[in-house]
């Protein structure tokens, strides 16, 4: 299968594209900053393809999407890790522009491969975008934070509604929401490597995913918090 990957230089994005590279698919990745493809496993190199391209920036995203097209390369599975979470909350401040970030990033920086991508899909009638986003979207759980968990929010509605309309044509809109991810495995959350396999074994699936939750266990507790009063919550919960 050929598979776009989008914050391919780190985290869950490049995770995810080591364990597609392992099941001997073709991986574009892309990133903010120059990649060392020597990090992904040599068995895999020959499949994988980088561009480093800001996907805020629509020229550069443009650009890359025309470099796919020419290089016959528009993927089965759009997967979309790239992701902000800067503060815009300082003491006193609160910073509208750190706030935007956190909107580019993680909603229009996606939706604007999805408009790309769409009609490409639409016209084969198949296809999968799979959004990376949180559990902090059921209930808070950041501090100094307003714009990351209300994008992420948006993109998990963004998604919703693109499914209600698309998806009678073959093509798929999959939200993950994920919760706290770790190098190793710990009491609560779940590794990059567990999560990637997770993410990938299913959108390969017969099942056809809508939303998924992961892990789990943390998936209940969070659900669960929504049950405890907010001043409550705030004093002894929040991080």
């Amino acid at each position: 299968m050929r598979i776009f990957v989008s914050g391919t230089s780190s985290g869950l994005g490049l995770h995810i594209s080591e364990e597609l590279l392992s099941q001997g698919d073709y991986v574009w990745g892309i990133g903010r900053r120059e990649f060392d493809i020597e990090i992904i496993r040599k068995s895999g190199q020959e499949n994988f393809k980088y561009s480093q391209c800001d996907t805020t920036v629509y020229s550069q995203v443009k650009n890359t999407f025309e470099q796919m097209v020419e290089s016959g390369f528009i993927p089965d599975i759009a997967i979309f890790c790239a992701g902000s979470a800067t503060e815009d909350i300082a003491g006193n401040d609160f910073s509208l522009d750190k706030l935007r970030k956190n909107v580019e990033v993680n909603l229009l920086g996606v939706l604007s491969w999805v408009e790309l991508l769409l009609p490409h899909f639409l016209g084969r009638n198949r296809g999968t975008f799979a959004g990376i986003s949180s559990m902090s979207t059921f209930r808070e759980n950041h501090r100094k934070r307003i714009g990351y968990s209300a994008s992420k929010l948006a993109l998990n509605k963004c998604f919703e509604n693109l499914r209600l309309e698309y998806s009678d044509r073959g093509v798929n809109f999959v939200i993950f929401n994920m919760g706290r991810m770790t190098k190793t495995r710990e009491l609560i959350g779940v590794s990059y490597e567990k999560a990637s396999r997770l993410i990938v074994n299913m959108l390969k699936s017969d099942r056809r995913p809508t939303v998924v939750n992961i892990p789990r266990s943390q998936f209940l507790l969070t659900r669960a918090a929504e049950l405890i009063p907010e001043k409550l919550f705030r004093r002894y919960l929040m991080g």
